[in-house]
């Protein structure tokens, strides 16, 4: 028996609410989600998938990313609304930069939201990851998109420094701009399988993330949900390695290590104090970019230090 389950109301502003019914099976047998969420997203006009509503994109002397934050219904009151409260107007403020977030199920009726229709429970890790890149390929196909050079995915536990970040891409862009391959934190491990560390964040240039959803076996493997859900089981469940392996395995993305010079886990680890994250923030050589895990009442504290204190100087575009 296949349950059904509705993806919930999205979309705000200058197009009126609407609700698209999907059929998802427990066994995965899953139509194509590519198709699917482009054909969602052009119902859609590109000012009701924009925040603020009449920003205009441009390339510029600056790297241009699409930030992709993954998150969950239950923090939307929290994590999200602290990203909202910090890092996210920095990004409101860049022609080069922008940023969705992808939950589950049911957004928090912003335009910036898009509901992952992954059924709840043991696989959604897996198959949200999946369809956070399948989103934003349905995202970037809009008009005025064709812009973004670079996919930035991240967790919503993490806090970020924006302009740092196209710094970090900037340094490697010569080499980089033009590989398939997907950057990221390479060693986390679960029995044989090896991959991403979701935490410390991943990207990607536009040319890969397509080539990952429109190359592949798609008689056998219809979407990439199917590819991590091959691989959900002996990964541990685990999103971040399941998604590595069908990036590497199905479409021949290798996987390249950025340094993790810049990124802190500190709050995870315990025994810092303010004065150890701002000096942290002041640093210039690694510049600091990501602070993964910080607790969320930290995030506004950050943002305060960073305007204070920080080397997160604006980037021009």
């Amino acid at each position: 028996m296949i349950p059904h389950r509705v993806a919930r109301i999205v979309g705000i502003g200058a197009v009126a609410f609407f609700v698209i019914t999907y059929i998802v099976s427990v066994n995965h047998d899953t139509v194509s989600l590519t198709e699917d969420i482009a054909r969602r997203l052009q119902t859609l006009s590109a000012s009701a998938l924009r925040a603020p509503v009449n920003k205009v994109f441009k390339r510029g002397s600056a790297p241009t990313i699409l930030f992709v934050v993954n998150t969950h219904e239950k923090n939307h009151e929290t994590r999200v609304e602290d990203i909202r409260k910090t890092y996210l107007p920095r990004i409101h403020e860049k022609s080069s930069l922008d940023l969705i977030f992808v939950t589950s199920q049911m957004t928090d009726g912003n335009p910036d939201m898009f509901p992952s229709t992954c059924p709840m429970g043991y696989w959604e890790d897996s198959c949200k990851r999946a369809d956070m890149m399948t989103i934003a390929g349905g995202y970037l196909r809009r008009p005025g998109m064709e812009v973004f050079d670079w996919i930035f995915f991240l967790d919503d536990d993490a806090f970020i420094l924006p302009d740092n970040i196209q710094r970090v891409i900037m340094e490697g862009m010569k080499q980089e701009k033009n590989q398939t391959a997907v950057f990221g934190i390479d060693g986390c491990v679960h029995d044989a399988c090896r991959g991403i560390c979701g935490g410390g964040g991943y990207y990607m240039n536009r040319e890969t993330l397509f080539h990952v959803l429109h190359s592949g076996d798609k008689k056998l493997y219809p979407s990439l949900r199917d590819e991590t859900d091959f691989y959900d089981e002996q990964c541990g469940r685990c999103g971040d390695l399941t998604i590595t392996r069908a990036m590497v395995d199905f479409h021949g993305v290798p996987l390249k290590r950025y340094p993790m010079n810049g990124i802190y886990v500190w709050d995870a680890l315990g025994g810092k104090t303010d004065a150890d994250y701002i000096r942290s923030l002041q640093m210039t050589d690694p510049l600091p970019w990501l602070y993964h895990y910080p607790a969320r009442d930290r995030f506004v504290q950050f943002q305060s230090w960073v305007d204070e204190f920080g080397s997160n100087k604006k980037l021009e575009d």
